[in-house]
C-alpha cells in the first residue's frame, strides 16, 4: 500500500503477485542472488544482497537489465546483452550464462545466471525469475581467466550428480601448448590461453557454465545446447585456433581438441565422469587429429555400463584392489618351446558385472589419479607370486607392463626400487613392458628412467611394436633388451610372404640395436615354425597356452621341464 493526498492507495494487483512470488524465490535461494521480473511491465525485484553488493539502485527497479547489464564487464556485455534480448522478445524461455559483474569497489566477480520465463494461460511472457550465484566469494575463480576454476566445476558437477540434474559436459583444450611458451615466452602463453579461454566463453556464453581446469583445459556443463549446436561452434572455434590466436603482435596457431559426454546417469561420483571424459579427450588429442569425440561412441554405445564399471573399479582400487587378481601368460623359447618367461597381466571381476576385459577399463583407469596405486600393486603381487618360482628357474623373466602415466610420476624409480626390496625379488628376474604410448614422455626422461632401472638390474621390453608411428625411434634412443611383436603383423603369416619378409626385418632391426625379439599371438605348430624361420627368439600366445591363474601357471610350468 502506498499513501496519495492523504489516502492509502492499495497495491495494484500485478504487483502483489510479484511480491509474493518474489518470496516464495528467496526461500529456495540459499546463498544466491534472486530477481524476479514482470515482463508486462518491467518492473523487477531484486534481493537486498545483490542491491548492497553490486551497489544497484535498490530492491525494486524498473528496466532493471539495464541497470545491472552496466555491472557487468564489457567483454562480457555483448553476450549478455543478446540473451536478455531473446528472453524479452519471447524467442527463449531460460537463461543460463556466465559474466562478471562488477561490486561497489570496483572488483568484477565471476557469476552465474539462471533464469526461467513463466508464462500465463495464453502462454505469454509473464514473468521472468531467477538467481544469480557470486563464485568468487567461494575461492572458486581462476585467477588468470576469470572463469570458474577446477573446484568450481567438480562443485557443480557432484550437485548434479547429487540431485540428478542430466547435462552434456564438454572438454576442449589445445595440442602442443608448451610449445607457445617456448617460442613466445610465458607472457605470451599467458595471454593466448586467456584470449582462447575468453573466446570460447563468449561462444558457449548462453549455453552453461564454463570453467578453466589446470593447464589448458576447460569444460562446459550445458544443459540446453544440442548435439548439431555443439560440433557447428566446435568447428567454427577449432578454425579460429587453426587461423592463429592474435596476442600483442603475433598470430598463435593451434589445433583444438575435444570431447563430449552425456551426463544422464547418477549412481557413479564425480572422479568417475571426469576420467571417462578425459579419456575421449585423449583420443581426440592423441588419435583423431582434433575430432570432437564422443565418449557414447569410444564406449561403443554401452556408454552407462562403462562408465558404471569403472566406478565399481576405482572403488575396488581404494577397497584393497578387491576383485583384482593377475593372471600369467607363459614365454617359450622358439627353438626348444621351453618356458623362459611369462607376461602378467591384470584380471578384474565383481558379483554385478563378472568378468570385465582389460580393454574396456584399462584405458580409462590408467588416466585415473588412483591408477598409480593400482599399478604398484600389479608389480608386487606379480613379483610376490613369482619370488619363490624363480629359485628354481635361474633365467625366468617376469613382464610386467609399465603405463606411460606411471612414467610421469617422479617417484616411479625410487617406488618400484622399494617394492622390490620390500617383496625381496630378484632385480634381474623382472622386465618392464613399455608401450608405444611411452613416446608422449620427454625423451630424456624416459631414457633416465631406464638406465636408473637396468643400473639397479630391472630388464625392459617393448610391447606391441609396429602398432605406433614412433615405435623404431623407442628401439634406437633406449637401450631396450626385449622387442615384443605384436600380433597384428603375424596374422596371415601362414599364407603371406610379405609377413614373413616384414617379421625378418623386424627382427633384424631389433638385433642391430642389441635386443631379442618376442613374437606374440602364435597360435598354432605353423604360426611357430613360421617366426622360427625368421629368427625370433621367443613366442607367446594361444598355441603354448591362455593367461591362467599362478596355480595354474605353476602346474603347467611343471609339464614343461
Amino acid at each position: 500500500m502506498a499513501e496519495k493526498n492523504g489516502e492509502i492507495e492499495e497495491m495494484p494487483l500485478w504487483k502483489k503477485q510479484l511480491e509474493d512470488l518474489f518470496q516464495a524465490f528467496s526461500l529456495i535461494a540459499d546463498d544466491k542472488y534472486v530477481f524476479l521480473s514482470d515482463m508486462e511491465h518491467d518492473y523487477s525485484i531484486w534481493s537486498r544482497n545483490a542491491v548492497d553488493t553490486f551497489d544497484l539502485p535498490g530492491t525494486h527497479m524498473i528496466n532493471a537489465g539495464l541497470e545491472w547489464e552496466k555491472k557487468i564487464h564489457p567483454d562480457d556485455r555483448d553476450t549478455y546483452h543478446k540473451s536478455i534480448e531473446l528472453i524479452f522478445s519471447g524467442e527463449m524461455n531460460s537463461h543460463d550464462m556466465q559474466y562478471r559483474a562488477m561490486e561497489k569497489n570496483g572488483r568484477y566477480d565471476m557469476c552465474t545466471c539462471r533464469g526461467i520465463v513463466m508464462r500465463d494461460d495464453h502462454g505469454k511472457p509473464k514473468y521472468f525469475g531467477g538467481s544469480i550465484k557470486n563464485h568468487t566469494l567461494e575461492n572458486k575463480v581462476d585467477q588468470l581467466t576469470g572463469l570458474m576454476n577446477r573446484a568450481g566445476f567438480f562443485e557443480l558437477l557432484s550437485d548434479h550428480i547429487k540431485n540428478h540434474i542430466e547435462a552434456t559436459i564438454v572438454m576442449f583444450g589445445p595440442s602442443k601448448f608448451s610449445r607457445v611458451n617456448s617460442l613466445y615466452g610465458y607472457e605470451i602463453g599467458n595471454k593466448t590461453i586467456y584470449q582462447m579461454a575468453r573466446k570460447f566463453a563468449d561462444e558457449f556464453g548462453n549455453f552453461g557454465d564454463y570453467f578453466r581446469l589446470d593447464g589448458t583445459q576447460s569444460i562446459l556443463i550445458s544443459h540446453s545446447i544440442n548435439i548439431d549446436q555443439l560440433k557447428e561452434k566446435y568447428e567454427k572455434l577449432s578454425l579460429w585456433m587453426q587461423e592463429g590466436i592474435e596476442v600483442d603482435d603475433y598470430k598463435v596457431p593451434l589445433r583444438l581438441n575435444g570431447a563430449f559426454l552425456k551426463l544422464d546417469q547418477f549412481n557413479v561420483d564425480d572422479n568417475t565422469i571426469f576420467v571417462c571424459l578425459n579419456t575421449a579427450f585423449q583420443k581426440s588429442k592423441r588419435e583423431e587429429n582434433g575430432a570432437l569425440v564422443d565418449f557414447n561412441d569410444l564406449a561403443n554405445d554401452k556408454s552407462q555400463e562403462t562408465i558404471q564399471k569403472i566406478n565399481k573399479i576405482r572403488i575396488s582400487i581404494m577397497d584393497n584392489f578387491k576383485g583384482f587378481e593377475m593372471f600369467y601368460q607363459p614365454i617359450v623359447d622358439a627353438k626348444t618351446e621351453k618356458l623362459i618367461a611369462a607376461e602378467a597381466l591384470l584380471r578384474w571381476s565383481n558379483e554385478e558385472f563378472g568378468y570385465v576385459p582389460p580393454d574396456v577399463f584399462m584405458p580409462v583407469v590408467e588416466l585415473d589419479a588412483r591408477f598409480y596405486l593400482l599399478g604398484l600393486w600389479i608389480i608386487k603381487k606379480s613379483i610376490s607370486d613369482c619370488k619363490e618360482f624363480v629359485k628354481n628357474r635361474k633365467d625366468f623373466l617376469l613382464h610386467v607392463n609399465i603405463a606411460y602415466t606411471q612414467l610421469q610420476k617422479s617417484s616411479f624409480v625410487r617406488d618400484v626400487i622399494k617394492v622390490i626390496e620390500e617383496v625381496g625379488y630378484p632385480p634381474e628376474n623382472l622386465c618392464l613392458e613399455l608401450t608405444e604410448r611411452c613416446r608422449l614422455i620427454e625423451k630424456n626422461r624416459l631414457k633416465n628412467i631406464v638406465a636408473q632401472l637396468k643400473s639397479y638390474g630391472v630388464r625392459f621390453a617393448l610391447d606391441d611394436f609396429g602398432t605406433g608411428y614412433s615405435s623404431a625411434n623407442l628401439i634406437r634412443d633406449l637401450d631396450l633388451d626385449i622387442v615384443k611383436i605384436d600380433r597384428s603383423f603375424i596374422r596371415d603369416i601362414e599364407t603371406s610372404d610379405k609377413e614373413n619378409r616384414a617379421l625378418k626385418c623386424f627382427v633384424e632391426y631389433s638385433d642391430i640395436y642389441g635386443a631379442e625379439t618376442c613374437v606374440e599371438g602364435i597360435e598354432n605348430q605353423l604360426m611357430r615354425e613360421k617366426a622360427l624361420g625368421c629368427s625370433a627368439v621367443a613366442l607367446q600366445g594361444f598355441h603354448y597356452s591362455r593367461p591362467i591363474p599362478f596355480n595354474e601357471f605353476k602346474e603347467w610350468a611343471d609339464k614343461r621341464i
